[in-house]
């Protein structure tokens, strides 16, 4: 059996999650499910506060300026295998609620680092790169969308036997439409027709991410 505990910090790790409980529940296989939750539902007091400041930091981040080079020097910064107050203060509830039965997947490696070294913590990171924050030891499988991004978890000390390449990780929601959009797409470029090209940003992405997209 399976248990999926989501972040429900930012956007893309929560919808990774949720893309891969949709992918489960299309093929029939809901009945691997046995729970689904978040860290706010399953933690209480000091703890519930330590991840709403998570969250909040996340939002704040998105502002700019000095608050936001503050925010990325200390997330660049962040080593989720070292055990520290917080990651204890964030775990409390967590390891409690996690118990020892089956998979229990997450989606943010704070939830790695706030467990703690598990044989059955599979962690799913969704991005097409991976900053040093994300790369966490702990979990027993990681989930990678690309080869290249499976290349920096193996430069960070993960053994291949532990790294599950899935593929580009895409929304639920998009999906219905996406072939159809990418035939218009090569239409458009075989006409030499102009393209249009939109990027948006929360402003909490590590900086690794953006330059990546950009170039």
């Amino acid at each position: 059996m399976i248990s999926f505990l989501g972040s429900e910090v930012g956007r893309g790790h929560p919808f990774y999650l949720d893309g891969l409980l949709h992918a489960l529940e299309a093929k029939k296989r809901g009945d691997l499910i046995a729970r689904r939750t978040d860290v706010f539902r399953v933690s209480r007091g000091p703890s519930r506060f330590a991840w709403k400041c998570v969250r909040a930091s996340y939002r704040v981040a998105g502002r700019g300026g000095p608050v936001t080079w503050l925010y990325h020097r200390i997330r660049g910064n962040t080593d989720y295998d070292r055990e520290s107050t917080l990651l204890k203060v964030l775990g409390r509830d967590l390891r409690r609620w996690a118990g020892r039965t089956g998979i229990l997947v997450v989606d943010h490696p704070a939830i790695v680092g706030a467990l703690g070294r598990r044989d059955d913590v599979w962690y799913l990171h969704g991005e097409m790169v991976a900053p040093p924050e994300a790369i966490v030891r702990a979990a027993a499988r990681v989930f990678v969308p690309t080869e290249d991004a499976a290349s920096w978890f193996m430069r960070g000390g993960i053994h291949p036997e532990r790294l599950l390449v899935t593929g580009i990780c895409v929304e639920p929601g998009i999906v219905p439409g996406a072939y159809e959009a990418m035939d218009a797409r090569r239409q458009r470029i075989a006409a030499g027709a102009p393209l249009t090209l939109a990027f948006f940003s929360s402003g909490a992405e590590p900086g690794p991410h953006v330059a990546s997209l950009a170039a």
